[in-house]
């Protein structure tokens, strides 16, 4: 799972700082026009960047979703090994809390998601940026 994570941060450390100095690689991005490519060199460039961004999209959720995978089968494995020392309404307990407190994560990501959007767009309107 840290492979996962510092992947992860890699990929959100990089296009916070291309954000940040409004060097973004999108049409409007000012990156192209800094190493001032011509229209051919231009192009390629954008095409290879696109490129890269999907493929790095679809290696972050090909990561998430062998994470999920992996981690609901602990699940089931730990609650299988807990059935067998827990009684039922113990179990039933157990299960209730590990609701809650799954709850409480999910509302947590939620509220860091709106933070990291405004942010973003806050960054993105300082530093001129109209598209990703």
């Amino acid at each position: 799972m840290r492979p996962v994570i510092f992947i992860l941060f890699l990929i959100l450390a990089q296009h916070k700082v291309l954000a940040h100095e409004g060097q973004g690689c999108g049409p409007g991005g000012r990156l192209a026009d800094t190493l001032e490519l011509d229209e051919a060199q231009s192009g390629a460039f954008q095409k290879i960047m696109e490129d890269q961004k999907s493929r790095r999209m679809e290696i972050m959720q090909k990561h998430r979703e062998q994470m999920k995978e992996k981690m609901q089968s602990l699940h089931a494995e730990t609650r299988t090994q807990l059935s067998s020392i827990l009684t039922e309404d113990q179990l039933a307990e157990f299960d209730a809390m590990r609701a809650k407190r799954m709850e409480k994560m999910q509302e947590r990501r939620k509220q860091r998601m709106e933070r990291f959007r405004k942010t973003r767009d806050s960054d993105h309107a300082a530093s001129g940026i109209t598209e990703l």
